[in-house]
């Protein structure tokens, strides 16, 4: 599963739309819309504010756990 799949993945599993992930980390939500459609993480920054908001941690976000 790549950062892509687990992000859609825990934003489903939280009941949140894209919009409302971005809201919730004061992102724009295109931000979110590309994470999810490219499969690129974000920079280091907004990654660990993912990580934080769903209690995971980095490296489970980017597939190495």
């Amino acid at each position: 599963m790549d950062f892509s799949e687990r992000l859609k993945t825990l934003r489903a599993q939280r009941g949140l739309t894209q919009e409302q992930l971005a809201h919730s980390l004061d992102i724009p939500d295109t931000s979110v819309r590309r994470w999810e459609s490219s499969g690129r993480p974000p920079k280091r920054e907004r990654l660990e504010k993912l990580a934080d908001f769903f209690g995971v941690s980095v490296d489970f976000l980017l597939g190495r756990t």
